[in-house]
């Protein structure tokens, strides 16, 4: 269709069309496309299956969908990596120059947003009395599960940004492809078992899977190490929080401690940013 609309076409703004640059697009994007629709259900298949292999059907489905809903506060962190920071690292001309921009991006995403995730995952008892009401409730403390998906989904975008600048797109695919039946496997066989619970470990281990093979094909094919020890102190801190969760609710009293751990935090953060003059890099970043 396009081949016969650019050379039908008797307009100049024809010119602005080129085979050779669609031959490589349409290859890439060929390739990225079931990897797309993998991707697509994997984080919606979860839901389905709960609606046919969990007791509570319908309403356990609308519990667990609400909780992970939540998850859209880290996906705004997600979207503006993307937006932002993978074009300045992918225009790099220089593969030194790119390797450091993509690691920059690496450490300041797995910082900043386990740092809303963890604040995520800490208030939402608060969350769930203030906008959800009813049974719905009950899922203030499945929310660690959209949280963390969303959390390490970013992460594994920030990993294949190698294999995006190299045109490597059946790496990205065979990852997401893999991570998608692991993910259907576990929720088969979890679900049954632990209800939602099952379907949130089934959703963090894929998503665990895709970050872990991509890195290490990355490390294998372009010698890219990434520092994942914050990346696993994070998922650690997120954890701990998402079962305290299970054991508290909503109290005037826990939301002024947890004010002030929020505060005491803030603090110790900025001095961190301040002492490592973290603060200058990124500002830097941002404005190229």
């Amino acid at each position: 269709i396009i081949r016969k609309e650019i050379y039908k076409s008797k307009i100049t703004q024809k010119k602005y069309y080129d085979i050779k640059l669609i031959k490589p697009i349409l290859r890439f994007g060929i390739i990225m496309l079931p990897a797309t629709l993998a991707m697509l259900l994997m984080r919606s298949a979860d839901r389905y299956m709960i609606t046919y292999l969990d007791s509570g059907s319908l309403n356990s489905a609308g519990v667990y969908a609400v909780s992970y809903k939540l998850g859209m506060i880290v996906q705004m962190i997600v979207s503006v990596v993307s937006i932002i920071f993978f074009p300045y690292a992918l225009k790099q001309s220089d593969s030194v120059k790119q390797i450091k921009a993509i690691k920059d991006i690496f450490r300041y995403y797995v910082l900043i947003g386990g740092i809303v995730s963890a604040l995520a995952i800490l208030f939402t008892p608060e969350i769930f009395e203030l906008l959800v009401k009813g049974d719905f409730g009950i899922g203030a403390k499945l929310t660690f599960i959209g949280i963390l998906s969303t959390y390490l989904h970013g992460t594994f975008n920030i990993i294949n940004l190698p294999f995006y600048a190299n045109q490597k797109a059946n790496k990205i695919a065979i990852a997401v492809l893999s991570g998608s039946i692991i993910n259907i496997v576990l929720n088969y066989i979890l679900i049954p078992r632990y209800s939602l619970i099952g379907a949130g470990i089934a959703s963090i281990i894929a998503y665990i899977y895709l970050v872990m093979y991509n890195y290490i094909a990355v490390r294998k094919m372009y010698k890219i190490v990434f520092d994942l020890r914050i990346l696993f102190v994070s998922i650690f801190i997120l954890g701990i929080l998402a079962l305290l969760n299970f054991n508290s609710c909503f109290s005037f009293g826990i939301l002024g401690v947890k004010i002030l751990v929020l505060i005491v935090f803030s603090i110790l953060f900025m001095l961190y940013l301040i002492k490592s003059n973290k603060i200058n890099d990124l500002k830097k970043m941002m404005r190229k």
